[in-house]
């Protein structure tokens, strides 16, 4: 009889698919008599027709992933984690990926949240924090730090909100500098 398959009724050499939770290998039976499929370990039971155990397949819910082989309970993934919706043979396992900066999830995501613009996330974060002065923001993104001699308010978005102060009597020869050069005589700028 091929694999995936059995002989429900004696004396008939009509084979049928194991139902779904169940496989068979291949195997031999004398005219007379039936055979059967076995039922896959708990939770693995997605599927019809599996050929051998390890055919046997488990839908694991978002937010959780199977820690050992053959395990039978899922694990529900850390704060910082997500896993989507996935399939696990039996004996197989998998694993939670960490949310990239700018992003964070609570235990048990099946996808991460982004951080809104003005606050970030480092890899693996569990929450969203404000920008700091001297930094900004962009939305789902890491920390940047302003340009050298430029600093900025808390919670900025954007590299346009990172500023210099320039003292009274000086100015910015060139755009994007932090070098400052003094005032011509007969010249001024406030500050």
């Amino acid at each position: 009889v091929s694999a995936g398959k059995y002989i429900a009724t004696a004396n008939s050499s009509t084979q049928a698919s194991c139902p779904q939770g169940t496989y068979k290998g291949s195997h031999t039976v004398t005219y007379g008599n039936t055979s059967s499929c076995s039922s896959c370990p708990t939770n693995y039971d997605d599927g019809a027709g599996a050929t051998s155990q390890a055919g046997c397949k488990w839908t694991v819910p978002g937010g959780k992933y199977i820690a050992s082989a053959n395990a039978t309970s899922a694990t529900s993934c850390a704060a910082g984690k997500y896993k989507a919706s996935h399939t696990v043979s039996y004996g197989g396992t998998s694993s939670c990926s960490s949310c990239v900066a700018g992003t964070y999830s609570l235990a048990g995501a099946s996808s991460c949240t982004n951080c809104s613009a003005g606050t970030y996330s480092v890899t693996g974060g569990t929450a969203c924090f404000n920008c700091e002065a001297g930094y900004y923001c962009p939305a789902a993104s890491a920390r940047q730090t302003c340009p050298s001699g430029y600093t900025s308010d808390a919670k900025a978005t954007a590299q346009s909100n990172c500023y210099i102060s320039v003292a009274g009597g000086k100015y910015l020869g060139t755009a994007n500098s932090s070098t400052t050069s003094s005032c011509a005589a007969g010249k001024y700028k406030a500050a």
